[in-house]
């Protein structure tokens, strides 16, 4: 696999990095776009997108703004921007799905995102003028309205009060407070993102991981949610292409598969023909860094593949 570490310029002039992942030997047959989550970066889906390369993929993963290699230059860890930083994020993405486009004319592109990558690859494929040929979502939230709606109203009341471009350690503790509750002897705050003693070790040795975000940003991420998890606007989507959600039933975040569900029949309810669910019983929240990667990595390279073969070689 041959790697590189390049940057684009966004809307509002930040220069943000992204990784390219290309096979070194075998035909590119298709492109896939990888968003990470939040408090961490892509950096940490290498392994990843190594076994993607074996199957043909070119990979564009980038840093979120306020996420990794961009803070070696500038910004504000877990920061979007003071204004429109949900509208700035998904210019974003939209830029660099345009890279991919203009490095690989006429190939397939694919999007996958994790966790709150998860929520802007659902609101991106909202926009009828981007073409992507599938989604793929890893542990996808849900939040029920009314506290999705509270926790929006306290990310921006700190905005007023001046404390939008500060960490919130108000919104960490709800959000992220009683994650851990159905773990007992959990040895440590962050016990519900993996079952793998050895990749909790790497993301708390990470200095690029773990950290508090800002008012701000779950202003932000709150009002993305709010859309990826509307009926009504996915019912006005144009481009109902495949999506493939997977998730672990240990998982806070997708309420240990209920929400992840919810997801699930909210696509079909839209009128979305092609949808997958695969839920893995122990499974927490990082699947694709689980105790049981290699059968999480596997099912998904085996739904994709079936959908290249669908849409790149006939």
């Amino acid at each position: 696999m041959k790697e590189e570490i390049l940057a684009y310029e966004s809307r509002d002039g930040l220069v943000l990095n992204y990784y390219h992942w290309n096979p070194r030997k075998r035909k590119i047959r298709a492109v896939l776009i990888l968003l990470h989550g939040m408090s961490e970066h892509a950096g940490r889906y290498r392994n990843f997108a190594r076994r993607l390369c074996q199957m043909g993929m070119s990979v564009f993963a980038p840093d979120h703004r306020g996420h990794g290699k961009n803070l070696e230059k500038t910004g504000t860890k877990g920061h979007f921007a003071s204004q429109d930083g949900w509208k700035l994020f998904m210019d974003d993405i939209g830029r660099l799905h345009q890279e991919a486009v203009g490095q690989y004319p006429g190939k397939e592109i694919f999007l996958l995102g994790h966790s709150m990558g998860s929520i802007a690859a659902r609101t991106y494929a909202l926009n009828p003028s981007e073409k992507l040929s599938a989604l793929m979502l890893s542990g996808t939230p849900y939040t029920p309205p009314l506290a999705l709606k509270f926790g929006n109203s306290l990310a921006h009341l700190g905005c007023l009060l001046g404390k939008g471009n500060t960490e919130s350690r108000l919104l960490t503790i709800l959000t992220f407070g009683a994650a851990n509750s159905r773990i007992p002897g959990a040895k440590s705050k962050l016990e519900w993102l993996n079952r793998s003693r050895k990749e909790l070790l790497k993301y708390k040795a990470d200095p690029l991981c773990g950290f508090m975000c800002t008012s701000a940003f779950y202003r932000d991420m709150t009002s993305g949610l709010e859309l990826a998890q509307s009926v009504e606007a996915l019912k006005k989507t144009k481009n109902k292409i495949p999506v493939y959600l997977f998730a672990g039933l240990a998982d806070p975040v997708g309420y240990y598969g209920k929400g992840v569900t919810k997801a699930f029949n909210r696509y079909k309810k839209a009128g979305f023909k092609d949808v997958t669910l695969k839920l893995y019983p122990k499974s927490r929240h990082e699947v694709l860094f689980e105790k049981n990667y290699d059968e999480v990595q596997e099912d998904l390279m085996a739904w994709l593949e079936n959908h290249l073969l669908t849409k790149t070689d006939r």
